[in-house]
C-alpha cells in the first residue's frame, strides 16, 4: 500500500482525540493530502501507460535495427527468436497492467480496455508473422546461395583438374579444349564469380596465372568479339572489385593486340584478328560482312578502358561505330539489319533479330547510357523501343504467349531465339525511373515495357516447363496453332540469358516468384547437366536422361551461375551502381 495512504488512515483515526481548531486545520491538511494523493497516483497511472507505449515503440525500432544489422550481412541468422522477444513483451504489459491494478485505489484505477489489448495482441502477432516469414526467406535464400556456390566450386575444380590453362572444359570426356585462342578463357572469364562468392583461394590461383602465364604475343587468330566480352571485360570487371592494376594494364595490353582488326577507312572492325602479325580478315561464313551484334558489342569494354587509362584512343573507336549506324537510314525506325559491309560499314539486307547476331547491340544502347549518360545511345535505345513494340511484339496462339518476331527477307518470323530471353531483363531496366531521370519520357511508356518484359519472361519460362528435362531449347517456333510453339532447335548449352532477366525483374519488382522460377531451373542443371567433372549441355531438351553435349562454356561460370547467386543476394551489386556487359561482368556506373 502506499506509506500516503497509510499515513492518511492514521490521522482520521486521531481526529477525535485533538481540539476543534487543531481537528479541523488538521482536517484541511489531509483533505490536502488527499487531493495531492489522487493527483500524484493519476500522474503514476498517465506515466505507465506512457511508458508501456515508449516500451512498445522501442521494441518495434530495436526490431527493425536488428532486421537491418541482418540485411547489411547478409549472411548470418539470427540466433535468438523474435517470436519469444515480442511474447515477453506482451507478458511485461499484462504484468504492468496487474501492478498497477493492485497499486490503484477505486478513486484512481483507469479502466484499459480489453479491445486496445486485443489490438496490441493482434498487431504483435502480424508482426510476428511477418518477421519469421521473412526471416525463412534469408534462410532459404543462404541455403540456395551455398547450393549454388558449390554447383560453381564442382565445375571448378573439374576444370581445374583437367583443363587449367586452357579455354574450357570437356565436360563428358574429361579433357579440354581451346576454342577461344587458347590463354585460359574459364580462368578470366570467372574470377570476378570467385570474388563474389569469396573464393580466395581460387582467385589467387588465378591471379597467379594471370601474372604468369597469360600471353598476348601468340600467333593465334581470335574473335575480337569473344576476346572482348570474355577476357577484355573479365579483367576489367576483376579490376573494378579489387582495383589491382594488374588487371586494367592487361586489359590495355590485349585491347591494343585487337585494334589492327579496326579498318581504316570505315572504323568498323573485322571480326578476326592474329594476336601476333595484327593480320585481320572476316569468318568464311561471312567473308565480306560484319555483324551487328559483334561491332556494337564493345563499347562498355573500350569506352571503360579508356576513362580508366584517361586515352580516349579506345572510346574513340568504338564510339565511331555508334555515330555510324545512328546516321544511317533505317527501314523500320530504330532497328538495324545484322550485317553490315566491311568496306564501307553499311546496312546490308533486312534481317533483324534479337536474336543470334542483333541481340547485344540493342542491350548497349541502355547501357552505355546508364554507364556513361551518353545521350546518343539513349536516343537509339528509345528509337528502338518504338521499332519494338510497332514491328516485332506478337502473340502466340491459343495461350497468347507474348514473344518477339523477327524479319527475315522482308517478312515476320515466329523463330525465337534462347538468346532473346535477354530482352526481358533489358525492358525491365530500362523502365525504370532512375535510368529514365530528366529525360521527359512518358510514364505510361515505361509501363508498358515493364509489363512487356513480365510477358515476354514468362513466354521464356513456358519454354522451360514444357520440356521434359524443365530447361530450355536454343530455338522454338511459334507457329504451332494448337500448343503455342515446336522446338526447332531442342540443344541446350548451358545459356543464361533467363536467368540474368529473372535476377533483373525480381531486383525491381521484389516478385518472388522470380526467385522460384530461377531455383526450379538450378535444380533442373543439377539434375540432368551435372557430370563427374563439371556441367554439360544437353543435345535434347526433351529428352529426359539424354544425351550430353560434351562442352561447358565459360559463360556458364561467368553468367549462368553467376546471375543464379544474385538472384538470391538481394543486397550485392545493386543495379543502380553497376552495369553488367554482355558477359556478366559488372562495372562501376560512373
Amino acid at each position: 500500500m502506499d506509506s500516503s495512504l497509510r499515513q492518511r488512515k492514521t490521522n482520521i483515526s486521531l481526529l477525535s482525540e485533538e481540539p476543534n481548531n487543531e481537528r479541523d486545520q488538521n482536517l484541511n491538511d489531509n483533505n490536502k493530502n488527499l487531493n495531492h494523493t489522487t493527483t500524484t497516483t493519476k500522474a503514476t497511472t498517465s506515466k505507465s501507460n506512457l511508458t508501456f507505449k515508449l516500451f512498445f515503440f522501442f521494441l518495434f525500432f530495436l526490431t527493425i535495427f536488428l532486421l537491418a544489422i541482418y540485411l547489411f550481412q547478409q549472411r548470418s541468422y539470427f540466433s535468438f527468436s523474435f517470436s519469444s522477444f515480442l511474447n515477453n513483451n506482451e507478458k511485461n504489459n499484462q504484468q504492468i497492467y496487474t501492478e498497477e491494478k493492485e497499486e490503484d485505489t477505486k478513486e484512481t484505477y483507469i479502466p484499459i480496455s480489453s479491445s486496445i489489448i486485443e489490438n496490441n495482441n493482434e498487431k504483435n502477432n502480424e508482426i510476428n508473422n511477418l518477421l519469421l516469414k521473412e526471416m525463412k526467406e534469408w534462410k532459404d535464400d543462404e541455403k540456395r546461395r551455398n547450393a549454388i556456390r558449390n554447383a560453381f566450386l564442382h565445375a571448378w575444380k573439374g576444370y581445374e583438374k583437367v583443363a587449367f590453362g586452357h579455354d574450357e572444359v570437356r565436360p563428358v570426356t574429361n579433357d579440354s579444349r581451346d576454342n577461344f585462342g587458347g590463354l585460359g578463357a574459364t580462368i578470366v572469364d570467372s574470377m570476378d564469380t570467385m570474388l563474389l562468392m569469396d573464393l580466395k583461394d581460387e582467385y589467387l590461383k588465378c591471379r597467379e596465372y594471370i601474372v604468369n602465364d597469360l600471353n598476348f604475343d601468340k600467333d593465334q587468330w581470335v574473335s575480337v568479339f569473344e576476346t572482348n566480352i570474355r577476357y577484355i571485360g573479365g579483367l576489367l570487371s576483376v579490376y573494378e572489385l579489387t582495383k589491382d592494376n594488374l588487371f586494367l594494364e592487361k586489359a590495355r595490353d590485349l585491347a591494343n593486340k585487337l585494334i589492327p582488326a579496326f579498318h581504316n577507312e570505315t572504323g568498323f572492325p573485322y571480326t578476326e584478328v592474329n594476336l601476333k602479325t595484327g593480320n585481320f580478315r572476316n569468318a568464311q561464313w561471312h567473308k565480306k560482312a560484319t555483324i551487328l551484334s559483334e561491332v556494337g558489342s564493345l563499347q562498355l569494354e573500350w569506352k571503360y578502358l579508356s576513362k580508366k587509362l584517361n586515352n580516349y584512343k579506345y572510346f574513340n573507336l568504338t564510339d565511331n561505330i555508334i555515330k555510324q549506324l545512328d546516321e544511317q537510314e533505317k527501314k523500320y525506325i530504330g532497328l538495324y539489319s545484322v550485317f553490315i559491309a566491311s568496306i564501307n560499314g553499311k546496312l546490308i539486307g533486312d534481317h533483324i533479330t534479337l536474336g543470334a547476331l542483333g541481340d547485344s547491340f540493342y542491350e548497349y544502347l541502355l547501357k552505355q547510357w546508364i554507364l556513361f549518360k551518353d545521350k546518343r545511345s539513349f536516343k537509339m535505345y528509345r528509337e528502338f523501343m518504338k521499332g519494338l513494340k510497332s514491328y516485332l511484339i506478337a502473340k502466340s496462339k491459343p495461350n497468347h504467349l507474348v514473344y518477339i518476331s523477327e524479319f527475315i527477307n522482308g517478312h515476320l518470323s515466329a523463330k525465337f531465339d534462347h538468346l532473346v530471353c535477354f530482352a526481358p531483363g533489358m525492358l525491365a531496366l530500362g523502365s525504370t525511373e532512375w535510368v529514365n531521370k530528366g529525360m521527359n519520357i512518358n510514364q505510361e511508356e515505361l509501363n508498358e515495357e515493364l509489363q512487356l518484359a513480365k510477358d515476354i519472361a514468362l513466354t521464356c519460362y513456358e519454354t522451360y516447363k514444357r520440356q521434359a528435362t524443365g530447361i530450355g531449347p536454343e530455338i522454338v517456333n511459334f507457329n504451332n496453332e494448337t500448343n503455342d510453339f515446336n522446338n526447332q532447335h531442342s540443344i541446350y548449352i548451358l545459356r543464361p540469358e533467363l536467368i540474368e532477366s529473372l535476377f533483373i525483374l525480381y531486383r525491381i519488382t521484389g516478385d518472388l516468384k522470380y526467385k522460384e522460377w530461377g531455383w526450379n531451373i538450378f535444380l533442373n542443371l543439377e539434375k540432368h547437366c551435372k557430370t563427374s567433372v563439371a556441367y554439360a549441355g544437353l543435345k535434347n531438351v526433351n529428352v529426359a536422361n539424354g544425351e550430353k553435349d560434351n562442352a561447358m562454356e565459360s559463360f556458364f561460370l561467368s553468367e549462368t551461375l553467376k546471375y543464379l547467386y544474385l538472384l538470391f543476394t538481394d543486397n550485392l551489386l545493386p543495379l543502380d551502381k553497376y552495369v553488367f556487359t554482355t558477359e556478366a561482368h559488372p562495372l562501376g556506373i560512373y
